[in-house]
């Protein structure tokens, strides 16, 4: 590697990969958008980057999945932190965990026109998608305790595992998981492990366009 000045240091990275040529365009050449981003395109097809991408299976895990949750938990570590610095992060992602727990606000596009604009909450509020509260109970328990609630729509029982469908609350009202917790706690039942999920993007994404996520 060369120890001179930039001058002499841009063409050895300029004869190397595109994935590092089309930075040394941007960052140190000054090079206008077009060239670096017709450079950078190129790293799909060659180089690094096209070595990396033929690794990727067809579902979009590494490995077989065998690396995803490792790698995922590594991406979502590192938005974390830059959302902590105060900086913008965009995001694209089908994936409806992904989504809810690093976004802010998410846009659904469909055939690269935008449908609908929002923070995940409000997104599933306004169409009135159903959000889920799981938990397992420990002891007897009576899913009429929870049918009582006016968002529950119905109560799945699975062993211990209980699952609980309901729709957002309006403005005003607790969330659902609260509701929950308040009338197990009320009739002294036992339970552990509470999280609740929320129907987004897929189920927003699907009665927004009438399709399902696309690949």
């Amino acid at each position: 590697m060369p120890m001179g000045s930039t001058n002499e240091l841009i063409p050895w990275l300029m004869d190397g990969d595109p994935a590092i040529r089309w930075q040394t365009m941007r960052n140190l050449q000054g090079a206008p958008a077009k060239r670096w981003q017709a450079e950078q395109r190129r790293t799909l097809k060659e180089g690094w980057g096209a070595q990396l991408s033929a690794l990727r299976s067809p579902d979009g895990s590494w490995g077989g999945g065998i690396y995803s949750p490792k790698w995922t938990s590594t991406i979502w570590d590192l938005v974390r932190e830059i959302r902590v610095e105060g900086r913008t992060v965009f995001l694209t992602t089908h994936l409806m965990e992904e989504a809810e727990k690093l976004c802010d606000r998410v846009m659904i596009v469909d055939h690269g026109r935008e449908v609908a604009l929002d923070t995940p909450s409000a997104l599933v509020r306004s169409l009135g998608a159903e959000s889920r509260v799981l938990f397992n109970c420990e002891g007897a328990f009576d899913p009429q305790v929870l049918k009582s609630i006016s968002a529950v729509s119905r109560v799945e029982q699975d062993g211990q595992r209980v699952i609980v469908y309901g729709r957002a609350p309006q403005p005003g009202q607790p969330p659902l998981i609260a509701a929950v917790a308040n009338a197990l706690s009320a009739q002294r039942i036992a339970f552990a492990d509470i999280r609740m999920e929320q129907g987004l993007p897929e189920g927003v994404f699907l009665q927004l366009t009438g399709r399902a996520i696309r690949d």
